[in-house]
C-alpha cells in the first residue's frame, strides 16, 4: 500500500460499516494479533511521529491543561491518592538504606562553587541566628543577593521557611 488517501463513495462507506459491524470481534483479534506480531514496528513508527511532531504535540498538550486546569489538578490528586502509600514507603526505604548517601550529598551541598558557605558556616559555626539551635542541616539566607557575609543569615530549615512564609 501507498501512502495515497483512499477516496470512496457513500455507498462504498456504508459496505464497509455495515461489514465492520458484522465482523466486529474477528477484525479486533485481528488487530490485536497484528500488534502483538509487529510491536517494535510500531513502537517505532510511534516514536518517529512523536519526534517528527514533537513541538506540535506539547503545545498540544499544554494547551490542554489550560483548557482543563480542575482536570489536571483532579487527576493529580487522585494519583497521589493512589500512590501517596507507595511515595512515602519509597522514600522512607532509601532514607533508612543509604543514610551515608544521603549525609554525603548534604555534604556537597554545603562546598558550592566558590566555597562561600562553607566559609560562613567556619566562622559562624552550625548555629540558627534566629533561634539558636545548632544543626548540620542549615541554609544561607540572602538579605540581598550579594556574596557578602554581611547579608547573609544562616538558618535551621524551619527558621527559613518562615522568613519566605512571612510569618516573622
Amino acid at each position: 500500500m501507498g501512502n495515497k488517501e483512499r477516496i470512496y463513495t457513500d455507498e462504498q462507506k456504508e459496505k464497509n460499516k455495515e461489514y465492520y459491524i458484522k465482523n466486529r470481534e474477528i477484525i479486533l483479534k485481528k488487530v490485536k494479533v497484528y500488534n502483538l506480531k509487529n510491536k517494535e514496528k510500531l513502537k517505532s513508527y510511534k516514536h518517529e511521529y512523536y519526534i517528527k511532531n514533537k513541538e506540535k504535540h506539547l503545545l498540544n498538550c499544554e494547551k490542554w491543561k489550560k483548557e482543563n486546569e480542575d482536570k489536571v489538578r483532579k487527576y493529580k490528586r487522585k494519583w497521589y491518592h493512589n500512590n501517596s502509600k507507595n511515595v512515602i514507603d519509597t522514600a522512607r526505604e532509601l532514607r533508612n538504606n543509604n543514610k551515608n548517601v544521603r549525609n554525603k550529598a548534604n555534604i556537597r551541598n554545603y562546598s558550592n562553587r566558590n566555597g562561600f558557605k562553607n566559609n560562613i558556616i567556619k566562622k559562624r559555626g552550625s548555629r540558627c541566628e534566629m533561634c539558636g539551635i545548632t544543626t548540620k542541616y542549615i541554609d544561607l539566607h540572602h538579605k540581598e543577593y550579594k556574596n557578602k557575609e554581611d547579608c547573609v543569615l544562616l538558618l535551621c530549615k524551619k527558621c527559613h521557611g518562615k522568613i519566605h512564609r512571612k510569618s516573622i
